[in-house]
């Protein structure tokens, strides 16, 4: 190619960059077209069936249409989460199909039952808008709606805090006693279930009356069975005809199936030891059974151990006593110094109100001789779960008290004012 060749496409060239530049300058951005795009939460605008319909047992689907389609991917969970029936006898399948979720239970909806299809707030448009509200469809086939309530709240036992999105089934039979069973089929009694909200609350509404086995647990791989590693409970209740019934604090544990063992032993006071273990313990267990034995650890140290074992007091008790004798203490002194006193006694503790705890206190008839390795061990303790045979042996040494300390804190020294 000659010289005058490659002059033509570099001119052409400039004059096309300098065009598209001249066009860049000029350029203005241009919206889509389609209409607005909608920025409301998506909400239920039908149902099929109708809330509270009574229709004839069918195979078809349950219908929840929203008024825009929906995205195929959901704010949180799968599918199979975003639903729940109940009562739920078969597989439950979900569709989405454009605008519409489609629910179907494997042999449909049987006669002379009360379901409740529930869709929980997981989807969402594909614009982003997304279900705020969870929708409960209550429809018949057969059976009346009866004005009946049974709600509750679900809790640690350990931590007494509430439990969030916790399963709970109720139902007029009885559940397997290993939960690796499958739930009870379409010839036992229906198992109807839901789910705590995000305070631990749960309810079930239009239940027929008698007497329920009730089961709680975590369902966090949502197998619709409780695992050994979640916590669970069960309970037994009594509905009438148009009961309202609560269960308060509805208690859930995880399983165990091994005692509590000894951890370790530590100087409260010149008469108190605390025994701490490895498993927590019921605050109203019976403590009948505990024995408490003390030894010298070392052979060759030539001491004997004259304090005996009085009492073995759960912490919570030990701790109230010691609040009692301080403010009866203070106010002793108080009334020997003519001063005014005004503040009120210590309350009675109520033991259901007390968390569980992993220690337990030993009452000595007197202390224990100092700079000395010893042996403390214990036998007859129950869990929280109420396994025996816990206990165990630990030792430890008593470091030598400070003069200025008192004798116990169960017996602060008179007119010493202890708050």
């Amino acid at each position: 190619m000659d010289s005058g060749s490659w002059g033509q496409i570099w001119t052409r060239t400039v004059a096309g960059l300098v065009m598209v530049g001249a066009l860049a300058s000029c350029a203005r951005t241009v919206p889509p077209t389609g209409g607005e795009v909608p920025a409301t939460p998506l909400r239920v605008i039908a149902t099929s069936p109708a809330p509270f319909d009574e229709v004839e047992p069918f195979d078809g689907p349950v219908v929840f249409t929203f008024p825009r389609t929906l995205s195929e991917r959901l704010t949180r969970g799968s599918l199979a989460d975003a639903v729940e029936v109940s009562p739920r006898d078969g597989d439950v399948s979900v569709r989405r199909r454009g605008a519409r979720v489609e629910v179907r239970m494997d042999g449909g909806f049987r006669r002379d039952a009360v379901y409740r299809v529930t869709l929980r707030p997981r989807f969402q448009d594909r614009f982003r808008n997304v279900q705020e509200e969870q929708v409960d469809l209550f429809f018949s086939t057969g059976a009346a709606f009866g004005p009946t309530v049974l709600a509750g709240v679900l809790i640690d036992r350990v931590t007494g805090e509430e439990i969030r999105e916790g399963r709970v089934e109720a139902t007029l039979g009885t559940f397997p006693e290993d939960p690796s069973e499958p739930l009870p089929g379409r010839d036992a009694p229906a198992v109807h279930a839901v789910q705590s909200d995000s305070s631990g609350v749960f309810l079930f509404r239009f239940l027929p009356p008698g007497a329920y086995s009730l089961r709680a647990f975590d369902d966090a791989n949502r197998n619709l069975r409780p695992d050994f590693a979640e916590r669970q409970g069960v309970t037994r209740v009594a509905l009438g005809e148009a009961d309202t019934l609560l269960v308060a604090d509805f208690a859930l544990l995880q399983p165990d199936t091994t005692p509590a063992r000894l951890m370790e032993a530590t100087l409260l006071d010149s008469l108190h030891l605390t025994l701490r273990f490895d498993d927590p313990l019921d605050p109203q267990g019976v403590l009948d059974e505990v024995r408490v034995a003390l030894a010298v650890a070392d052979p060759e140290d030539e001491i004997l151990i004259q304090a005996q074992v009085l009492k073995i007091l759960p912490l919570y008790v030990f701790e109230a006593q010691v609040a009692l004798t301080r403010w009866e203490a203070a106010r002793d002194a108080a009334l020997a110094d003519d001063e005014p006193w005004e503040e009120e006694r210590p309350e009675a503790v109520d033991p259901g109100s007390i968390l569980p705890q992993r220690q337990l206190v030993v009452q000595l008839s007197e202390p224990l001789p100092p700079d000395v390795l010893l042996s403390l061990e214990a036998s007859g303790v129950r869990n929280l779960s109420g396994i025996p045979g816990g206990g165990g042996e630990v030792t430890f040494r008593i470091p030598a008290p400070p003069t200025s300390e008192p004798e116990s804190r169960l017996d602060p020294p008179p007119g010493s004012g202890v708050p």
